[in-house]
């Protein structure tokens, strides 16, 4: 995987000090520090930092009002034996590896909007996101993130995207 294309998509953000994440089977939330890598870090250090803020499970969400990434603990959320969640970061692949507890809160919204479809089970080959100022009529773009961590905020047009692509990669 070519990690400059990433890079730079992080240089070009502001990671906050701290950020939440929702415990699905809780309600609680989780607080992290998270420090965006330094500028000018080599390759060595920009996938250092990536593996230990993305790979390992992190949520990362770029929604289309802002260019901020938020980075979220996944501290408290269980671990996935099987599957991975490949998702877009402004164009560029990146997948979350099935060890990462990040993925949890993503498929866990999979499993309640799709019932018939475990989230333990299934591969996500992609989502969406949606502009929260305008999120019904906005079409789903395949470049940004989709948001499930914040109930309220979620458009049902990505949401039967997400279940459809999952029908169809059951294993």
């Amino acid at each position: 995987m070519n990690w400059l294309p990433l890079a730079a998509a992080l240089f070009a953000t502001t990671v906050p000090a701290s950020a939440w994440s929702e415990d699905m089977s809780t309600g609680h939330h989780a607080t992290a520090s998270v420090q965006p890598p330094a500028e000018g870090a080599s390759e060595a250090e920009l996938r250092d930092w990536v593996g230990r803020n993305i790979t390992k499970g992190n949520f990362v969400e770029n929604t289309l009002d802002t260019t901020r990434f938020t980075l979220y603990d996944p501290t408290s959320i269980e671990k996935l034996p099987n599957g991975h969640v490949t998702a877009w970061i402004r164009g560029e692949v990146f997948r979350l590896r099935a060890n990462g507890q990040g993925m949890r809160s993503i498929l866990k919204k999979l499993e309640i909007n799709c019932p018939e479809t475990s989230y333990r089970e299934i591969e996500v080959k992609g989502f969406a996101s949606f502009n929260l100022k305008d999120p019904i009529s906005s079409p789903p773009v395949p470049d940004r993130w989709f948001n499930v961590n914040q109930p309220g905020r979620v458009d049902p047009t990505p949401i039967a995207r997400i279940c459809a692509l999952a029908k169809t990669t059951k294993k």
